[in-house]
C-alpha cells in the first residue's frame, strides 16, 4: 500500500488552493504517464495542459516507482483512490500485460 504517491503535487494543490489539481510538481498528470496508450485519447503532449502526459512514458518518478514495484512483485492490477474538492473517486485500472490484451482481442 502506498498511502500517497504524489506528495509534491499535494503541496502544489495546497499552495494554490486548487483542489482540482491532480498533477505532480512538474505539471505531469501521473495517470497519463504510463506506457499504456501513452499520448492516446484523453491526454495531451502539451506542457501546461491539464492532461499533460509528460515527454515520454515513465518520465516521472511516481510512475517509475509503480512500474518497478509491479515488475518486482508481479502485480496484475492497480487500485487508485482519487480525492479532492470534498469528493472521493475510486478508480480502478486493470493493468493486464499487453500480451493478455492481444489474446483477448483474438
Amino acid at each position: 500500500m502506498i498511502p500517497m504517491l504524489n506528495p509534491d503535487g499535494r503541496l502544489v494543490l495546497e499552495s494554490k488552493q486548487d483542489y482540482c489539481w491532480r498533477n505532480n510538481k512538474h505539471g505531469v498528470d501521473i495517470n497519463r504517464n504510463f506506457d499504456w496508450e501513452f499520448n492516446g485519447p484523453g491526454s495531451s503532449p502539451i506542457p501546461g495542459h491539464e492532461e499533460f502526459n509528460g515527454k515520454v512514458a515513465f518520465s516521472e518518478p511516481e510512475t517509475r516507482l509503480i512500474r518497478d514495484l509491479a515488475q518486482r512483485f508481479g502485480y496484475d492490477a492497480l487500485l487508485s483512490l482519487h480525492s479532492g474538492e470534498q469528493q472521493g473517486w475510486l478508480i480502478y485500472i486493470l493493468v493486464i500485460l499487453k500480451i493478455k490484451k492481444i489474446i483477448m482481442d483474438c
